[in-house]
């Protein structure tokens, strides 16, 4: 008994998570910004960073979403510093890659291409084609706002690459 009202935060946490997550999926943003933000508070309760640091990262996702730029960023910064003090490389990839979206849905292409580009070493260095491949089609559709079309062409061509390598 003792050990069920110990994990009570861990699986009310994690179940309250999953029907966010499940919501988004759906498209029904506000109601998995509600579950989303009731498993950020009972992820608190616990003594684990990384459980947090995902319920932070899975509410920057929704805010990314409804276009709430600001929250979601904030959201994905307060995730990626605990990532990266765990060195927890495969999240960071995720939150680099969602923050330069972010600034490429801000016009902001300067930081986006910043973001972006520690994406794409991070998913090398992780083996993460799909996230890979996303950095160079990014990228490559910031190159063609910028009017550069070979840069463009070259990034889109490593994304297409990267795909049929990967078999996606």
């Amino acid at each position: 008994p003792h050990r069920d009202l110990h994990s009570f935060p861990t699986r009310r946490s994690s179940d309250l998570s999953e029907i966010g997550i499940v919501y988004k999926n759906q498209g029904q943003y506000d109601s998995a910004i509600f579950y989303s933000e009731k498993a950020l508070d009972y992820s608190r309760l616990l003594d684990d960073s990384s459980w947090t640091a995902v319920c932070y990262a899975n509410l920057g996702t929704v805010y990314l979403k409804k276009g709430y730029f600001s929250l979601a960023q904030n959201n994905y910064l307060t995730a990626l510093k605990t990532f990266e003090a765990l060195d927890q490389k495969r999240r960071m990839g995720a939150c680099y890659l969602n923050v330069g979206k972010i600034y490429a849905g801000q016009k902001d292409f300067a930081w986006a291409l910043n973001y972006y580009s520690l994406a794409l070493k991070n998913a090398k260095q992780t083996g993460n084609k799909m996230n890979e491949a996303d950095c160079y089609l990014s990228m490559g559709e910031i190159w063609l706002h910028r009017k550069q079309a070979e840069t463009a062409r070259t990034y889109l061509d490593s994304a297409l690459l990267t795909l049929n390598e990967s078999g996606y």
